[in-house]
């Protein structure tokens, strides 16, 4: 990574003054969950919660319940459940690939 120091240099180009930006993206997962749910996903940073007063279903349940609906050939829901998978845990490709096949008709 470049220092900071000759970020915003200035460059001539035809008699006009440009600012050239160098910025470097990176992404830190962060995860966020309710004590005692059961889940696959890992953050970086995990912050773990105190129960409000009810109780998050497992990714297991998500996952048989995506089980069920694509047996049934029931797509739509199908992918609902995979979406709540995905949002719990956005850096699983597995998912994605499920998706994918979901979308396609590959389904097994």
């Amino acid at each position: 990574m470049k220092s900071c120091k000759n970020l915003l240099k200035p460059l001539k180009d035809d008699g006009i003054l440009v600012r050239m930006i160098n910025i470097h993206v990176f992404e830190i997962p962060v995860l966020f969950t309710l004590e005692g749910t059961e889940t696959n996903a890992r953050g970086l940073i995990t912050l773990v919660g105190q129960s409000p007063g009810f109780s998050c279903r497992s990714d297991n349940y998500f996952m048989e319940r995506f089980e069920k609906f694509r047996n049934k050939g029931k797509k739509m829901k199908a992918l609902d459940m995979l979406d709540q998978l995905i949002r719990r845990d956005p850096y699983n490709n597995t998912l994605y690939d499920l998706k994918r096949q979901l979308l396609e008709g590959e389904t097994d």
